[in-house]
């Protein structure tokens, strides 16, 4: 792993992707390896979207996250709703 991201980059948080399609999707053993490196202050933040129940509460628990963000993908085509 590069020096750099082993000392956090002077963060307070750290954002893992759990994404499978996002080319930055961690594995539940590589988020857990990233976190062994970092000071104790950063925070861990679980980034998931349209997370189904049982799977997204048993990465939140074995991979160790602090806090988590949810996202809702819009279906193909859809609109925002904003005018």
């Amino acid at each position: 792993m590069p020096e750099p991201h082993r000392r956090g980059c002077g963060a307070d948080s750290i954002g893992l992707v759990f994404v499978p399609s996002s080319p930055r999707c961690v594995t539940i053993d590589g988020a857990y390896e990233i976190q062994s490196v970092l000071p104790a202050f950063v925070t861990s933040v679980g980034l998931f979207v349209n997370p189904k129940a049982e799977p997204y509460l048993q990465t939140m628990v074995q991979a160790d996250l602090d806090l988590r963000s949810v996202a809702r993908a819009r279906a193909p085509g859809a609109r925002s709703g904003r005018t």
